[in-house]
Order: structure tokens, then C-alpha cells, then sequence
């Protein structure tokens, strides 16, 4: 792909991609101005509340373009440019949504799903989980944009390519492309505070598959 050229990550640029346009300026509003308490994480709570007031469409399309933004901030070629830790949040609410679109079909609810989540999902809905949010973007988009990375740093939000991250050992989602960054984390991230909540949430999976033997 020449880096003059626009990349999309698999979307439509045309009038739908407009629409998902203002449907994503509703979420970022609701992320901006809420003052609730957090009840899943602020990604899927923005979701849940824009969707209850109708204000964006639970397609997979929409999915994809959220996920297609996700890819634009970490690799800086958004118009306008997004930071790269935008891309967090993005890729959180374009797996809500997919999430809500398969509830959908399988006639569920969220909170149930929610309940039953496996581990991989569970990672990424965690408030400041640091999870790789790398993988679940590759396995999104059809374009090469993020073939060569490894990674994304939940210290500094750098894209690691060809070097392993240091993993938390107390939740073993958050990543860091260095020590710095991980102490950093640590002391002015609030990772010290949510480490033991993400090992909780995370765990909801594997209590739920020994519940049911």
C-alpha cells in the first residue's frame, strides 16, 4: 500500500461512512459528558447508552468502522489525527457492538453474555485492561496497516514492532515495551489500583467454565 494513499481498513468512504461518522461523535459525547458510575467499563456503558437512545446503528458495519478508526490512531493516519491512545477505546466499543450484533441474532441479552464472557473478551472490556488490543485489530481489517507490529505499549501507547512486551504478572493483560513504562504505569495510570480488578473481571470466564463442570 503506498503511504500516499488513503487506507480505509476495509470500509466504505462513501455516505454510510458518514453516518458512522456522527454515530461515533455520539459515543465520544457520552464518553466526554458522563458523570455516572461506571457499570461494565466506559466503552460498553457509552455503547449501551447510545443504543438505548438510538443515537447509533448495531451493525457490523459500524463495528468495523470504529474498529477502522482504531487503526487510524495508532498508525497516525486519521483526518483529523487521533492520539494513539484513542485507539483503546475504539477498538472496546467496536467489539461491544459486535458483541451486541451477535446477542442479537442469538437472542440474548448483554448482561447475560456479559456474565458468561471467555477470557479473551473479558481482557479487552476491562476498564484500563492494557490488553493487546493488536490482535483483535488484525483480525479485523483485510489491509497490511499493522502486519509488522507486535504490539501497542499500555504505558506510552507506542506501536512495538519486533520486540516482545513485558506482560503484568498480577493481571498478565497489561503490556510495555519497557520497565519505564511499566513503572509509570504502575504510579501514574491508576494501574496499581486496577490491576487486582482486571484479574477479577478476567477471571469471570474461567469461574463460570468451572461452575458448570
Amino acid at each position: 500500500m503506498s503511504g500516499a494513499e488513503p487506507c480505509y481498513h476495509g470500509i466504505d468512504s462513501g455516505f454510510i461512512f458518514m453516518q458512522h461518522s456522527f454515530a461515533s461523535t455520539a459515543l465520544r459525547d457520552f464518553l466526554d459528558g458522563s458523570t455516572a458510575p461506571i457499570r461494565y467499563c466506559r466503552a460498553a456503558d457509552a455503547v449501551l447508552h447510545c443504543q438505548e437512545q438510538r443515537l447509533i446503528p448495531i451493525t457490523m458495519a459500524f463495528s468495523r468502522f470504529l474498529i477502522s478508526t482504531a487503526v487510524d490512531a495508532l498508525i497516525g493516519d486519521g483526518d483529523p489525527p487521533l492520539p494513539p491512545e484513542d485507539a483503546r477505546i475504539f477498538t472496546q466499543m467496536g467489539l461491544v457492538v459486535e458483541k451486541l450484533v451477535k446477542e442479537q441474532e442469538e437472542n440474548m441479552t448483554f448482561d447475560s453474555e456479559y456474565r458468561q464472557t471467555k477470557y479473551r473478551y473479558s481482557e479487552v472490556f476491562c476498564l484500563d485492561g492494557g490488553a493487546n488490543i493488536v490482535p483483535f485489530l488484525k483480525d479485523r481489517i483485510p489491509c497490511d496497516c499493522l502486519d509488522n507490529t507486535s504490539g501497542t505499549c499500555f504505558g506510552c501507547h507506542a506501536l512495538v514492532q519486533e520486540k516482545k512486551l513485558r506482560t503484568c504478572t498480577g493481571c498478565e493483560t497489561a503490556e510495555y515495551c519497557s520497565k519505564a513504562c511499566q513503572r509509570k504505569s504502575w504510579n501514574e495510570q491508576m494501574h496499581r489500583e486496577n490491576c487486582k480488578k482486571i484479574r477479577e473481571i478476567v477471571n469471570i470466564g474461567f469461574k463460570k467454565q468451572k461452575n458448570s463442570k
